[in-house]
């Protein structure tokens, strides 16, 4: 888990990318919060929580062309 990762290397720089596979789900950082919006609320939720947790932050601010961030690049 990510809540592993950092506890075993705290100070370690941390970059997860990819395609999450949540389709419908708007996904926007706020106040250095990572929040989404979407249909699979339980899937999504958990994944913020591991995220948050590490202070990660979506780094990718570049909608495709129906204006949507299809793949995540979250880092510290």
């Amino acid at each position: 888990t990510i809540e592993y990762l950092f506890d075993l290397y705290p100070t370690t720089n941390l970059c997860i990318a990819g395609d999450y596979n949540f389709p419908h789900t708007n996904w926007v950082s706020e106040n250095d919060v990572l929040k989404a919006y979407g249909t699979r609320k339980d899937c999504i939720e958990t994944l913020l929580e591991s995220f948050n947790y590490a202070g990660l932050t979506q780094i990718n601010n570049a909608p495709n062309s129906l204006n949507r961030i299809l793949d995540l690049v979250i880092a510290l």
